[in-house]
């Protein structure tokens, strides 16, 4: 948990500049943690889901375990690179 605050602490860090460039300030600050807290819970919640259905599925004996929760974890990644670049594609930044 520790590690998720300091995380959006410093993804505000890092866009203090681009937040005074703009004119934003303490508010979209604020925007921008929640939607970064927001986005961790979709992603601890989908590989809940994913790691729950690994539980019930046939998986080979050489792959049970770390093997295809790795691999699971990987393509559960992908996917969220469909996501990538979809707020400046909307104008917003």
């Amino acid at each position: 948990m520790l590690f998720r605050s300091l995380g959006v602490v410093i993804l505000n860090i890092d866009n203090i500049s681009a937040y005074s460039a703009y004119g934003f300030g303490f508010g979209h600050a604020m925007v921008s943690s929640f939607a970064a807290g927001a986005g961790f819970m979709l992603a601890m919640v989908l590989f809940a889901g994913v790691r729950s259905r690994l539980e019930t599925a046939d998986v080979p004996e050489s792959l049970k375990g770390l093997p295809i929760t790795l691999i699971a974890a990987a393509i559960v990644s992908m996917s969220f690179l469909g996501f990538s670049g979809i707020v400046e594609g909307m104008g917003l930044m």
